[in-house]
């Protein structure tokens, strides 16, 4: 899989992911509390977000990314999204690699 690149201090495109549970995909549409971290430690995380991530069908869930939010060094990240089922707290997490390159 390759990773999520963009420039640095870029804000488009929006990551796409698709969260999946035993290969089966859940409505995300509602029901759900959305929460990105970007990290290269896990325990010192340099962004965490909570808005202007939205739910769909298919398991599809869509984060947008502020003004701001991937002025980052360059280098190789992770980015990680924690989907927590409201009814139970049950809740999955998926990552993916994250490239930040400089601007010329």
């Amino acid at each position: 899989m390759s990773a999520l690149s963009y420039y640095q201090n870029d804000e488009r495109p929006a990551w796409q992911a698709t969260v999946t549970v035993n290969g089966q995909a859940d409505n995300m549409a509602s029901g759900y509390n959305f929460e990105v971290k970007v990290y290269i430690d896990p325990t010192a995380p340099l962004l965490t977000k909570t808005t202007n991530i939205a739910g769909a069908a298919g398991g599809v869930v869509t984060v947008t990314w502020a003004t701001g939010e991937l002025n980052l060094a360059p280098g190789i990240y992770t980015a990680q999204l924690k989907a927590t089922r409201v009814s139970d707290s049950a809740d999955w997490t998926i990552t993916e690699k994250l490239l930040i390159k400089p601007r010329a």
